[in-house]
């Protein structure tokens, strides 16, 4: 049981290093409108 558990919570923070790299990356690009750009980018 406790190895589901660590495997989830890797999976967890894999994915939130992966939006927290996403979100770098559009701020890199254009400080002002990142979160604009960001707002876009969920809804489609």
């Amino acid at each position: 049981m406790l190895a589901v558990m660590g495997r989830w919570i890797e999976r967890r923070r894999a994915i939130r290093r992966r939006w927290q790299a996403d979100a770098r990356a559009l701020v890199d690009l254009d400080v002002v409108d990142a979160y604009y750009e960001a707002q876009l980018s969920l809804g489609s």
